[in-house]
């Protein structure tokens, strides 16, 4: 009796935690290139995955452009556009549960989707999904940012 309310609390106080990983176009990756460009503005909880990113030697930049490029393409007629800071991008979409932070400065999440893009030709590479507590929840840290830090760094092996 008493093995099984511990059960059916430590499943409630951890929630379902899922996760799925979508590998669509890997052979795009350029392997010398760990520029990547954060589409979000920058959170609490971008941060906290960006951090993980630099571990694994990414080169986070800001801006996806930052300068403009005007160039003649044929004898009359002249282009603009911008010049890309970096060839992939990051694009985060999540929903913490508004009563499920924790104290060590993470949170219960809903959903964490991670979309890598290429910006060179406009294809999504990779789409990873989590739910469930993320690093800094003692007692029941889980590993989102991690775990989507290490299926981008995969890519690049």
């Amino acid at each position: 009796m008493r093995i099984s309310i511990i059960l059916i609390v430590v499943t409630l106080l951890s929630g379902c935690a899922t996760s799925s990983l979508d590998v669509i176009a890997p052979g795009l990756i350029d392997k010398s290139d760990k520029n990547i460009v954060l589409l979000n503005s920058r959170d609490k909880y971008v941060r906290m995955f960006e951090k993980e990113l630099r571990k694994r030697g990414f080169k986070i930049k800001k801006f996806a452009s930052t300068k403009r490029v005007t160039e003649l393409s044929k004898p009359d007629r002249m282009e603009s556009y911008n010049d890309a800071e970096a060839r992939y991008a990051i694009e985060i979409n999540y929903r913490v549960n508004p009563g499920r932070r924790c104290f060590g400065g993470g949170a219960q999440f809903e959903y964490f989707i991670v979309e890598l893009s290429d910006l060179k030709s406009n294809e999504i590479i990779l789409v990873k999904e989590d739910s469930g507590f993320s690093e800094k929840c003692p007692p029941l840290s889980g590993k989102i940012f991690k775990g989507a830090a290490d299926a981008i760094s995969e890519l690049w092996k």
